[in-house]
């Protein structure tokens, strides 16, 4: 999960950044990927480590069952980056699906001005 295309954002940005995109959570969106297009049930917006080795940690963290929230205490960086975390809605995996939210809004063109 390469993020370094973006700059990694303060805490206080990811929060607002999460706070913005909640209204996500409970929703279906499609995730598009080389070979498949996935219809997806959000679970959560979530603020994340930004770093790739402390970001692999958090998502195992919450694929193994732990609370985002409770899961983040852990970090003691401070770069943060946002993530859409959710299901497949039609079974085709029963991995959890994992998207930066400036991927999302990058691949379908959803306005927003990043920091």
């Amino acid at each position: 999960m390469n993020t370094s295309i973006y700059k990694p954002l303060s805490q206080e940005e990811a929060a607002d950044i999460a706070e913005d995109f909640m209204d996500l959570d409970g929703t279906g969106i499609f995730i598009e990927t080389e070979d498949v297009t996935i219809a997806c049930n959000v679970q959560q917006v979530v603020m994340a480590p930004y770093p790739d080795e402390e970001k692999i940690l958090f998502i195992n963290a919450i694929k193994a069952g732990e609370d985002a929230a409770e899961a983040l205490t852990k970090y003691t960086g401070d770069e943060y980056d946002v993530l859409i975390t959710g299901f497949d809605a039609d079974g085709i995996t029963e991995e959890m699906i994992v998207i930066p939210i400036r991927t999302y809004t990058t691949a379908y063109g959803i306005p927003y001005r990043y920091p």
